[in-house]
């Protein structure tokens, strides 16, 4: 099964509501190379957290807090 994305606000560049588009700051490559996020698997659990704080360099509510955001 192929999960979805999981992308913390602060990432988030511009919304498009009419294309229903989000624009992210960083490349494909990187957008590609977040943790996958599998519902039944990682609601809730204080690890995959954990990763996403570490990938995306952001504070534990999804602001940024220095370092290079993806």
């Amino acid at each position: 099964m192929v999960g979805e994305i999981l992308v913390p606000a602060g990432a988030v560049a511009r919304v498009d509501p009419e294309a229903r588009t989000v624009h992210v700051d960083g490349t494909r490559r990187q957008i590609k190379a977040a943790p996958e996020f599998l519902r039944e698997r990682h609601l809730g659990d204080p690890a995959y957290r954990e990763a996403l704080v570490t990938f995306w360099d952001v504070g534990p509510y999804g602001g940024p807090y220095g370092g290079n955001r993806v």
